[in-house]
C-alpha cells in the first residue's frame, strides 16, 4: 500500500510537472500569435491572397479581353496557383489550430468572431483543394473568396486583442495604483503639496533637525519646519529625514499629538507642515518667569503628554519617540499638551540600535549604550519632562553633558527628587 501511495504521489507530481510545461509553452505561443509581427505577417498573407483573388477573377470574367489589354501579361501558372493556395491553407489551418490550443477548446469557440474565422478557414480551405483535386474554376474561385472573409475575422480579433491589451494595461497600472496606495511611500504622494501655496511668516525657533517658521496654507496659520543641510552632500540624508518623518506622522491622529498637514520636498527646500500650537513648547512655558501655572494646568499638561505617548505606544508596531522633551512637547491654544518633532521615531519593527541620537539630560540609559531598548525608553523620557514640569527647571543643570552621560549610564545618575 506505501509503494501504491508513493507511486501515486509520483504520478501526481509527474502531472503537475507537465500541466507547468504545457501552461508555459501556451503563454509562449500566445505571446507569438498575439505579437504585432505576427498580426502584420497576418495581413501581408491576406494582401496577397487578395491580389491572388483578383487575378483569378479576372481570368475567370473577362480573361480574353485583360489580355488583349495587355499582350505581354502572362496569368500565374496552375502549379504556381497551387503552390500559393497550399501554403496559404497549412499557414491559416496551423493559426487556427494553433489559437485552439492556446486558447483553449472552451474560450475558443464560445467566441464568436473566432468561430466565424474557423469556419472561414475550413470552408474556404475544403472549397480550395476541392477546386484543385476537380479542377473546378468557379469552386476555386469561391473557396478563394471566402478564403478573404478572413479580412473581416482578422480584423475584428486584431481589435478585441487592442481591448484587451488596453485591458491588461489598464489592470497592470491599477495594481500599480493599488500597490503604491498601500506602501508607506504611496500614502505621502497625496500629502506633498508645493512650497508655492505657503506664505512663511517669521522664524518661530530652532530645533535638531532645522528651523521652525510660521506660515500660512490655505488659510490656515500653520508651523513650517525646514531641515538643515539641504545644500551640501547630506541631502539625500535630509531627504530620507523628511520622509521618516512624513510616514510616521501621516498615520498618527490623535488630539495629544501634532496634526501633519503635508510635506514639500523640492530642490533646497524639504519643509514638514504641522499645526500651529499658539504657545509655544513646554519648555518655553515652564522657562517664562511670567506664566503662572496652576496644579490644574500642570496635571493637564502631565496628562495630555501621558496619553498621546500611550497612543504612540499603542499603535501595531509600536511607535517609539526616541526625543521625548519639554522642547518637544508644544502647547496648543486651549493649553493642551500635544507631543511634536518625529523625527527620530520609529517603528518597534524599525529600530537600529548600536546608534544615538537624542538628548542626552533625557535619554534613557540603554539608549545612550547604544543597546537594545524598547517603549520603556520613552517612558524614561517621560518621567524626566515630568520632573521639569514640577521642578520648573531643566534636569541636571551645572552638569557637563559628558559627565551626565556618564553618570546616567554607570552611576545611576537621576534627578533630585528631594
Amino acid at each position: 500500500e506505501d509503494d501504491l501511495e508513493s507511486l501515486a504521489a509520483l504520478s501526481v507530481e509527474e502531472d503537475e510537472e507537465e500541466a507547468v510545461a504545457f501552461s508555459g509553452w501556451r503563454v509562449l505561443f500566445w505571446d507569438v500569435l498575439d505579437s504585432n509581427a505576427a498580426l502584420l505577417l497576418i495581413y501581408v498573407v491576406i494582401t496577397l491572397d487578395v491580389l491572388l483573388f483578383m487575378l483569378d477573377l479576372v481570368y475567370l470574367v473577362q480573361g480574353w479581353s485583360f489580355q488583349r489589354l495587355l499582350p505581354s501579361f502572362r496569368f500565374p501558372s496552375d502549379t504556381l496557383c497551387l503552390v500559393l493556395d497550399g501554403a496559404l491553407a497549412c499557414l491559416y489551418t496551423f493559426e487556427v489550430v494553433m489559437r485552439v490550443f492556446v486558447y483553449g477548446r472552451k474560450g475558443y469557440f464560445l467566441n464568436s468572431p473566432m468561430v466565424a474565422d474557423f469556419v472561414t478557414v475550413v470552408t474556404s480551405t475544403s472549397l480550395v483543394v476541392l477546386g484543385h483535386v476537380c479542377r473546378q474554376s468557379l469552386v476555386l474561385t469561391l473557396g478563394r473568396f471566402l478564403r478573404l472573409g478572413r479580412v473581416a475575422t482578422v480584423a475584428v480579433i486584431a481589435r478585441e486583442r487592442r481591448f484587451t491589451r488596453r485591458f491588461q494595461r489598464n489592470e497592470a497600472e491599477l495594481e500599480l495604483l493599488l500597490a503604491m496606495e498601500k506602501s508607506e511611500a504611496g500614502k505621502l504622494i497625496k500629502w506633498r503639496i508645493e512650497s508655492t501655496s505657503i506664505a512663511l511668516g517669521e522664524k518661530m525657533g530652532l530645533g535638531g533637525f532645522g528651523e521652525v517658521y510660521m506660515g500660512i496654507f490655505r488659510g490656515t496659520l500653520v508651523a513650517v519646519k525646514q531641515l538643515f543641510q539641504v545644500n551640501n552632500a547630506n541631502s539625500d540624508g535630509a531627504a530620507l529625514t523628511i520622509e521618516d518623518e512624513a510616514v510616521t506622522l501621516v498615520n498618527l491622529r490623535h488630539p495629544n499629538v501634532v496634526l501633519f498637514m503635508g510635506f514639500v520636498h523640492e530642490p533646497a527646500k524639504l519643509w514638514i507642515v504641522m499645526e500651529y500650537c499658539s504657545r509655544g513648547s513646554l519648555r518655553e512655558t515652564l522657562a517664562d518667569p511670567t506664566s503662572r501655572l496652576s496644579p490644574n494646568r500642570i496635571l493637564k499638561f502631565a496628562l495630555g503628554a501621558a496619553r498621546g505617548l500611550a497612543y504612540l505606544h499603542g499603535q501595531d508596531p509600536p511607535v517609539l519617540h526616541l526625543d521625548l522633551k519639554t522642547a518637544n512637547i508644544l502647547i496648543s491654544s486651549g493649553w493642551d499638551a500635544k507631543l511634536a518633532d518625529f523625527g527620530l521615531s520609529r517603528t518597534v519593527d524599525n529600530i537600529q540600535n548600536n546608534t544615538f541620537a537624542g538628548t542626552v539630560q533625557y535619554s534613557a540609559p540603554e539608549i545612550l549604550e547604544a543597546n537594545t531598548f524598547s517603549s520603556a525608553a520613552d517612558i524614561y523620557s517621560f518621567g524626566i519632562c515630568m520632573w521639569e514640569l514640577a521642578a520648573r527647571q531643566l534636569p541636571f543643570q551645572g552638569i557637563s553633558v559628558m559627565e551626565v552621560l556618564w553618570g546616567v549610564v554607570e552611576e545611576n545618575l537621576r534627578p533630585d527628587l528631594s
